[in-house]
């Protein structure tokens, strides 16, 4: 199953003619009435969690029965400087069963639910400690292990994680050759990446580099060598939202 948002009915698209295979897709449209503007999205065993844009007075996590009418049962989440509220929350990617994991940026600070049809119930808080600095894009390896990006200035930089001891393992640099290239008129922002893993298996994609990377994690988590693999198409560039199931890949 696969899940989008549309913004709009327009149907006109530019489609890319050296993707040797393309297919449509036919969807059925339920409208979300509760959401004003989506920014996320993740799929519990029985659920679905949308995470809607910040505004003050509103809850920023709603949540949908899966299947059926995808009718839509609670929200929760509300941004404040409240011991249960948010600052800057972010949904974390590969939640098990019906269990949801948010991060608090702003704290460093993971909260993890238990998601029923009629409430969110916390179950655990994780303080984070001596990780690296602005991370972001945190998704679970296993229930003890999460991978995280950070970007820009401090560098373009892919990390695995402990949470159990509460320090890094190991990490893994992705800038280009545009530094050094380009001089002065570098920008951090040519290096921006973002990933997608399944378990102990990740890819890497880049805004402007034509190219996808493939890695996988070894037996104590650190970063097995990361190979490359040239995309046969021009204008590739996945800035979000990726995803990775089995052998498929999946970017926005």
């Amino acid at each position: 199953m696969a899940i989008f948002f549309s913004c709009d009915k327009n149907q006109g698209r530019i489609l890319n003619d050296n993707f040797v295979q393309q297919d449509s897709l036919v969807a059925t449209q339920i409208p979300i009435k509760e959401i004003l503007n989506p920014v996320n999205m993740v799929l519990l065993k029985d659920y679905i969690v949308i995470q809607n844009e910040y505004l003050a007075d509103e809850n920023c996590f709603f949540i949908y029965q899966k299947g059926g009418d995808y009718n839509f049962l609670f929200s929760f989440g509300r941004l404040g400087q409240g011991a249960e509220e948010f600052i800057a929350p972010s949904i974390v990617n590969n939640n098990v069963d019906n269990e949801l994991s948010i991060l608090d940026n702003a704290r460093n600070v993971i909260r993890k639910y238990s998601v029923t049809s009629r409430s969110a119930e916390k179950i655990q808080e994780i303080k984070l400690k001596d990780i690296a600095y602005p991370f972001q894009e945190l998704s679970y390896v296993n229930d003890s292990i999460l991978l995280y990006r950070i970007m820009y200035k401090q560098g373009n930089v892919l990390y695995s994680y402990n949470i159990n001891t509460m320090s890094i393992i190991d990490s893994v640099n992705y800038e280009s050759s545009f530094k050094r290239k380009m001089g002065n008129k570098y920008n951090s922002t040519l290096d921006v990446f973002n990933f997608a893993n399944q378990k102990s298996d990740f890819v890497v994609t880049f805004n402007y580099i034509n190219e996808i990377k493939n890695g996988k994690l070894n037996s104590n988590f650190t970063f097995d060598k990361s190979y490359s693999t040239k995309l046969n198409a021009d204008n590739f560039t996945p800035y979000m939202d990726n995803a990775l199931y089995n052998n498929y890949f999946y970017y926005m």
